[in-house]
């Protein structure tokens, strides 16, 4: 891959492998405005959300995980043979929680009302449908919610911490 510094200072468009880089260059010698820069690029191009938390693992941002797990826990389809090596084992095994918790409780009736169809709002505006990777009935606050119950059960509202 060839890129230089330079072109980090101008709005030449790198592609998402080439902030990778600079991310995992960035990280291990500490630039701090290089990889601020990286992570930020990384966060608005399309990568998708098992990426994300792979990213967010390998160079330690927490603050994509949450966002990131409640797009997969979203999805219609499951996470993938392929995808579980990705986020790791234990990631993994609650995402799979994550999901049956959230169709548990959508199914209860605790959902959100859904969308009329799992067309997206970009359809409206380019007259092209387009189905939604996101299961409709499963609600963002319902997802959310669900997902900090099961990744991080100690910081939740009104939960205990002690043992």
């Amino acid at each position: 891959r060839q890129f230089s510094v330079a072109s980090m200072h101008n709005d030449e468009p790198l592609h998402v492998d080439h902030w990778t880089d600079l991310l995992s260059i960035s990280t291990r010698f500490a630039f701090d405005r290089i990889r601020t820069r990286a992570i930020a690029e990384i966060i608005h191009s399309d990568t998708d959300a098992v990426s994300r938390i792979s990213l967010a693992q390998k160079f330690d941002i927490p603050s994509w995980l949450s966002e990131a797990y409640a797009d997969v826990v979203r999805r219609i389809e499951p996470l993938t043979v392929d995808e579980a090596p990705a986020v790791g084992l234990g990631p993994a095994g609650l995402l799979l929680k994550a999901r049956e918790v959230a169709r548990k409780k959508c199914s209860m009736g605790l959902q959100e009302t859904p969308a009329a169809s799992p067309i997206t709002a970009s359809s409206l505006w380019t007259g092209v449908p387009v189905v939604s990777p996101y299961e409709p009935a499963l609600g963002l606050s319902i997802v959310s919610s669900v997902v900090g119950e099961v990744f991080w059960p100690d910081k939740q509202v009104g939960g205990s911490t002690e043992n």
